[in-house]
């Protein structure tokens, strides 16, 4: 019986170096960049959030733990990611992993940023209707939607403006 062998790997047992199959899951965008240098895009797997995932010693029990390409990339090609900072991506592509679109900044700027980008809400109303709901960005828009069609669906809880603009104008629905 044949002996079992890694398709990936050079001898049994072998996983190949972190860096070549990390080389393996990145293409150059002819479409994305930042400064004029052209992201990474990580093609490898990518969580639901949007960022990629990668095992740099290739081993699912008993290995390094799964992080992020770009967090690896950083630290492979620029250095180590002190505790109190994290990669933001200048380039605003979450699966970038290009180390010279990363800057390193605090939890708080990077919100900061994150919040500064975003000009709709997931609706597609724009960043002007937004507003705050103590520390929740809510926008208003959907806000006033919601509310008209909570109030139609439980008229006993309208206010009277609700009900005063609905006998008036009986034909013309306020839920658009």
């Amino acid at each position: 019986m044949a002996e079992s062998h890694s398709i990936h790997a050079g001898r049994v047992g072998q996983t190949r170096p972190a860096i070549i199959r990390f080389l393996e899951k990145i293409r150059v965008s002819e479409t994305s960049s930042y400064n004029g240098v052209p992201c990474w895009e990580w093609i490898g797997c990518i969580h639901p959030l949007g960022y990629g995932q990668f095992r740099p010693d290739a081993r699912r029990n008993g290995g390094k733990p799964q992080t992020s390409p770009h967090r690896w990339a950083y630290e492979f090609f620029i250095g180590q990611i002190p505790e109190d900072r994290e990669c933001d991506h200048r380039c605003n592509i979450k699966h970038c992993c290009n180390p010279l679109h990363l800057e390193l900044v605090t939890r708080q700027v990077n919100l900061d940023r994150r919040t500064k980008r975003k000009t709709h809400c997931i609706n597609g109303h724009p960043f002007e209707s937004m507003g705050k709901l103590g520390s929740k960005r809510i926008c208003r828009t959907c806000a006033h939607i919601n509310a008209l069609k909570f109030y139609e669906r439980h008229p006993e809880q309208a206010p009277k403006w609700f009900k005063d603009a609905k006998e008036s104008d009986a034909s013309s629905p306020l839920v658009t």
